[in-house]
């Protein structure tokens, strides 16, 4: 190939510039070059000339290079594997000066030979690699490159491998260990000391041996030499003492034994300079406020995660120590608790640091310490207790927004603050496990204060206070459980005192968002603490208020809407609300009027929200009928001429695609709210009320909805929804409309209109049962037929992903029709004239479901479908003709070999409640069948399906002896042990049904 022509190539796969065409020959023309056999000798022929080639040429050259050793080199004669290593040792030795990508890039080729060569075919590998050292400051740094290369090939554990690469790598690292890393480390040491002063190459060899500590042996960095070296990196506040920091982290999340891990810890005595070197770095950063260098925010992390590092680690290993079966010293737990007491005031000062980035790596070592103080505190002494009442306030503190701060606005600094803040929220939460009363005592005084005096209160206080008491919520009630009643009873009387501060105080006027957010959350999440006479007033005037649902802040009106849902259907709070119905109607009027959805104002789901909280209300007992219906007649009817309007307009009128949708969305949306209003009502207190004609008749009319030709698919669903909810609130009064809503939603159907039809005709099933007879005796055929139709396309689409799952899902759908239609009590619709001539296809399918698939959850409903059957034909409740012979031929034998299937394990959930229900069925039938079964069973099934003489003659005892608890150990034992010679579970664990 000539040079041109490779080089040309190269500029217009990498030209932005370039079409798609272009780059897409360009890229064909370079991986043939790759694939021929002499490509990479072309690429080496350039990379000979590497100093007069474009940096762009070189890297494709060694793009190629490096496709050939990945892919063919173990393919290669030795002469040109040779060839290969000598390319790559020149470029270690000529490229010192080139750019970092390609510096990396000639490092992996060192690393992808290292993986095929190393030692056998290499023995001189590190010897060649050593020889870098001697050639001034870039050579080594191309040294210590290829040794993190060498790393990331075999060692890092953030890249997937095959079982067969984790072999060769561990392998490869055993042999590493055996011969040469002990003078890697070595080198990398000497690296470190010989250039403390060049802060880029002593911390990326400092790097190195972070990298390699994890699996070399602990000696290497845990000697006298190693420990003075790190001992004088600590004392540099730059990259040098942040990649010291770093080697500590590895030796101390290295894995050892605790008595082991201790010696390290005491032998390397980083302790003293950790701390000196921290409070350095503190000093440095106060010193510079805000214009400190983002390098020493850097090194203070690290610095601060290598003291969490130590901390967590002997806390991890002081609970082992304490481990009932562990005989660790009693001296040993002192020196773990020594440490600890040490180093954790330390971290709680890490926690109380001004850059949250700081605080959040002391996290996770006081976390483990607060669990260890709940188990062991005797054994960390007295001072543990002071030292989580600290991490309370400091804790508490750190919750606390900055002044200067704007919540919730979208900005990345926000984002992380809100992460930071769930963190301390669960480490808020533990302390409060440790002891609730204590943790309520030490900041219920300092909350009261703070909310009676709110006015004058900086924002970020009052919102700190708010938020302590929406999370107090989440765990008061958890934990009060287990405390003793008087405890658990000032505990409450405490903490309603606070909530009910919050509405009494006027706290919701407070001039800044983020605190009227959180009065609604605290509100919102503590209904019960509010349910009094004295309360309900000023809980009403804060919802319905304008910083409630009338707030001119849409995300936070949503939330009020929300909320106020929830409030109003609480079950002490809504009887208080029920005494002042007029002014809540008269407040929501307005916010429920259409006009405010129109102009943008307010959300469909806000509206939803305040309906269904209305009608929970509504529901309640206290009030009278007439006035029921009257507040429902009030704020249904608009609804009910404004869908009449849609319709009509739908119906007659010509309109664009973007009207057409916009209209069915609002008729949708009109259907949803009347759905809405009867959500707090059920059929008995519904009838009671006076109020099912108005629900009837909006179904009635919404159910004409089902004909309109335009926005099919967003309109039935609406309208199925609808009656899903009317199944619920009407009673036996909605099957006078079931056959218009059938007819409406089956007609011109599509196979997602059958999934989603299947799920209500089965709520009309297990609500009506043998009620909807005369209905499903209609729609059962067709329904089927509709089905199968669709259906026998499954096969014949399976190269389509889409439909293919598609008709999956209603294959699913209609084996939970079926169930449905058996299980309960409407097995009579398969006996009906019209059903007869269709039965043995239906049981074909059935049987097909139960054998002939790999699906354990469908094969398992498919056999609770044949239990249904066969205890309806057992007890002569329908006539199946030819089940007898079925059962013998294929329902049987079914029993046996599904279990047998490969893919059926009794590890999965799904196999066992499956092998239950084919227990059951083998109890039923030999219950029916008796002798003629067994002799069948005998005769041809078990033979067949493997079982050896002895094995039949028990199973079939088994099943004479018709005892539940018999047939579920005996049977599916022995059906395991044909499957698996060593059983998988014990035979108490394989008790089916």
């Amino acid at each position: 190939m000539a040079a041109s022509n490779f080089e040309q190539a190269v500029y217009i796969s990498a030209s932005p510039t370039s079409t798609q065409e272009q780059r897409q020959r360009a890229f064909d023309h370079l991986q043939a070059l790759e694939d021929s056999e002499d490509g990479w000798t072309f690429c080496a022929d350039q990379l000979q000339r590497c100093q007069d080639l474009d940096l762009t040429v070189t890297f494709a050259c060694l793009k190629i290079v490096e496709g050939v050793i990945s892919k063919r080199y173990c393919a290669l004669v030795s002469d040109q594997q040779q060839s290969v290593k000598e390319l790559v040792i020149m470029l270690l030795m000529s490229s010192s000066h080139s750019p970092t990508f390609i510096r990396n890039k000639i490092a992996q080729l060192f690393g992808l030979i290292f993986r095929f060569d190393y030692p056998y075919k290499w023995k001189s590998c590190f010897e060649d690699l050593l020889a870098l050292l001697n050639q001034g400051r870039q050579a080594i740094d191309m040294f210590l490159r290829v040794l993190t290369a060498l790393n990331d090939e075999i060692a890092d554990r953030d890249l997937y491998r095959s079982q067969h690469e984790y072999e060769v790598n561990a392998q490869l690292k055993d042999q590493l260990r055996e011969r040469d890393v002990a003078k890697l480390i070595a080198a990398c040491f000497h690296i470190t000391q010989t250039y403390i002063g060049d802060d880029d190459l002593a911390s990326s060899a400092l790097t190195v041996v972070s990298h390699y500590i994890n699996w070399v042996d602990i000696g290497l960095v845990a000697n006298d030499e190693a420990i003075e070296l790190f001992h004088r990196c600590l004392q540099h506040t730059n990259s040098i003492g942040q990649q010291a920091c770093e080697c500590i982290v590895a030796i101390m999340l290295k894995g050892m034994a605790p008595e082991d891990k201790m010696r390290v810890i005491q032998q390397i005595d980083v302790w003293p300079l950790l701390c000196g070197l921290t409070q350095q770095l503190v000093q440095i950063r106060a010193a510079s406020e805000d214009n400190c260098d983002s390098n020493t925010d850097a090194v203070l992390v690290t610095a601060s995660r290598c003291i969490d590092a130590m901390a967590f680690v002997v806390l991890q290993n002081l609970t082992k120590c304490l481990d009932q079966t562990s005989a660790a010293s009693a001296d040993l737990i002192q020196e773990h608790a020594n440490v600890i007491n040490a180093v954790i005031p330390t971290a709680l000062q890490l926690l109380g640091h001004v850059d949250d980035d700081v605080a959040e790596t002391a996290l996770p070592s006081l976390q483990e310490y607060l669990s260890v103080a709940k188990q062991f505190g005797d054994v960390l002494g007295q001072s543990h207790l002071e030292v989580l009442q600290q991490l309370l306030t400091t804790t508490v503190v750190k919750l606390k927004y900055d002044l200067e701060d704007v919540p919730d606005n979208g900005s990345e600094e926000d984002a992380l603050f809100q992460e930071f803040r769930k963190e301390l929220k669960g480490l808020f939460g533990n302390l409060c496990h440790w002891n609730l009363s204590l943790v309520l005592e030490s900041i219920s005084s300092n909350i009261d204060d703070v909310l009676s005096n709110c006015p004058s209160m900086p924002w970020n206080e009052v919102e700190l206070c708010l938020y302590l008491l929406y999370a107090l919520a989440e765990y008061i009630t958890q934990i009060t459980r287990s405390q003793p009643r008087s405890e658990a009873g000032v505990v409450h009387d405490t903490y309603q005192h606070l909530v009910q501060a919050v509405l009494h105080h006027n706290v919701v006027a407070y001039p800044h968002l983020a605190v009227v957010t959180q009065v609604f959350e605290v509100l919102g999440r503590n209904p019960k603490y509010l349910a009094n006479d004295e309360c309900a007033v000023p809980l009403l005037q804060a919802f319905l208020g304008p910083q409630g649902v009338l707030s001119g802040a849409p995300k936070l009106r949503s939330r009020c809407c929300y909320l106020m849902s929830g409030i109003m259907r609480d079950r002490q709070v809504k009887p208080l609300l029920a005494q002042h119905l007029d002014p809540i109607v008269e407040c929501l009027a307005p916010v429920l009027s259409f006009e405010r959805l129109i102009d943008g104002d307010l959300l469909p789901e806000d509206q939803f929200f305040l309906f269904e909280g209305l009608s929970w209300v509504l529901a309640q007992d206290s009030i009278p009928s007439d006035v029921k219906q009257t507040r429902l007649w009030h704020f249904a009817d608009p609804l009910l001429q404004l869908y009449k309007s849609d319709f009509h307009a739908l119906d007659n009128d010509s309109m664009s695609a973007e009207d057409e949708r916009r209209v069915a969305e609002r008729l949708c949306h009109v259907i949803a709210c009347v759905m809405r209003l009867s959500k707090g009502f059920s059929a008995k207190s519904l009838l009671a009320s006076g109020c099912q004609p108005l629900f009837l008749s909006a179904l009635n009319d919404f159910l004409s909805a089902l004909a309109l030709p335009c926005q099919r698919s967003l309109i039935h669903s609406s309208v199925r929804m609808f009656l899903h909810r009317m199944i619920v609130a009407l009673g036996d009064d909605v099957l006078s409309c079931i056959p218009a809503a059938i007819k409406g939603l089956l007609t011109n159907h599509t196979a997602e209109d059958l999934q989603e039809f299947i799920p209500l005709i089965n709520h009309l099933i297990t609500k009506f049962k043998a009620k909807v007879l005369p209905f499903l005796d209609q729609v059962f055929i067709p329904l089927i037929e509709a089905i199968f139709a669709f259906l026998n396309q499954l096969e014949a689409v399976a190269d389509n992903e889409h439909v293919f799952a598609e008709l999956s899902s209603l294959r699913r759908g209609y084996f939970t029709f079926l169930h449905a239609v058996v299980n309960n009590g409407c097995c009579a619709v398969l006996t009906t004239a019209s059903s007869k001539p269709h039965l043995s296809a239906i049981l074909t399918t059935v049987l097909r479901g139960a054998a002939g698939v790999e699906d354990v959850r469908l094969q398992k409903q498919c056999f609770s479908i044949l239990v249904a059957l066969t205890t309806a034909w057992a007890a002569q409740n329908i006539e199946l003709y030819g089940y007898e012979t079925l059962i013998q031929t294929e329902i049987v034998p079914a029993c046996f070999t599904v279990p047998l299937a490969p893919h059926f394990d009794l590890h999965d959930a799904q196999a066992h409640l499956c092998f239950g229900e084919i227990c059951a069925l083998l109890l039923l039938l030999t219950c029916q069948l008796k002798g003629e079964l067994l002799s069948y069973l005998q005769r041809d099934v078990l033979t067949t399906c493997g079982f050896d003489s002895e094995q039949t003659d028990i199973v079939v005892q088994s099943l004479h002896q018709v005892g539940h608890s018999i047939l579920g150990n005996e049977v599916c034992s022995l059906t395991v042990a044909v499957v698996n010679p060593n059983p998988r579970l014990s035979i108490t664990e394989r008790k089916a049904g």
